[in-house]
Order: structure tokens, then sequence, then C-alpha cells
């Protein structure tokens, strides 16, 4: 017996699961360009190199959050 309007339970666990995987990608994201971010402050990397390594960064994760707030850090 199926109750009508009740998912099966496989479709929640989709949804859970692509949840982590974003997760995985935002946080991958989050935590490598914040590295990066402090070797610009540092002076380790120039601003070109910073573009280039965001750029690249954003391909590999695919970051949702991360493509809203794509920007170039000024360095102090």
């Amino acid at each position: 017996m199926q109750i009508i309007g009740h998912k099966p339970r496989t479709t929640r666990r989709r949804n859970r699961n692509w949840t982590r995987r974003q997760f995985k990608r935002e946080s991958g994201y989050q935590i490598t360009i914040a590295l990066i971010r402090v070797m610009l402050a540092d002076g380790v990397i120039t601003s070109s190199d910073f573009a280039d390594m965001d750029d690249y960064l954003l391909t590999k994760y695919q970051p949702h959050l991360g493509l809203l707030r794509k920007e170039i850090p000024h360095a102090a």
C-alpha cells in the first residue's frame, strides 16, 4: 500500500547525497581559496597568480557560492 503524496525513501537519499557532494565541492573551494588569499597577502603570489588559481579552482570544484563571490582581494 502506498500513501498518496508519499515520496519513496530513495528520492530523499539521493537529495541528501547531492547535498553532501555539493558541500564537499564548496568546502574544498573555500578552504583552498582561503590558503591562496593568505599567500597573496604575504606576497608569495601576485594578483595575476591569484586570478589564475581562482579560475582553475572554480573549474575544478564548480562551487555555487564561489561563483557568486568571485573577487580578487586587495593585498594589504
